[in-house]
């Protein structure tokens, strides 16, 4: 047994900020595809974490990150909420076009 055994290592840490930190860009730049994807890789990362020993102080910074990914992922949901509202409200106008009006057909063609 080698004296890392059972404990988190620094490395470990940094791989976890790294992945951490991408998935904070993807989810402020609009990557949602490359987000779902680090969301993987560092499910995998802190499956490997479970049943070690680590500092909390080591995990602050991959708090903080998941804080802010969670805020840039709500402030996306909430604007594309804003878009498919504008949407849905142009839908039902264009449906009242579509509507038979007052005016039936054969008075027009006598106007014309």
């Amino acid at each position: 047994m080698t004296p890392t055994d059972g404990y988190v290592t620094a490395e470990m840490i940094r791989e976890l900020e790294r992945v951490s930190a991408d998935q904070l860009q993807a989810a402020r730049s609009g990557r949602f595809e490359e987000v779902r994807l680090l969301l993987g890789i560092r499910q995998r990362l802190l499956d490997g974490l479970c049943g070690r020993v680590v500092r909390r102080e080591d995990l602050d910074r991959v708090a903080t990150s998941d804080r802010e990914t969670h805020i840039a992922l709500r402030e996306e949901i909430r604007r594309m909420e804003q878009r498919l509202s504008h949407l849905g409200s142009g839908g039902r106008a264009l449906l009242g076009y579509a509507t038979p009006t007052a005016t039936p057909p054969a008075y027009l063609d006598q106007v014309r």
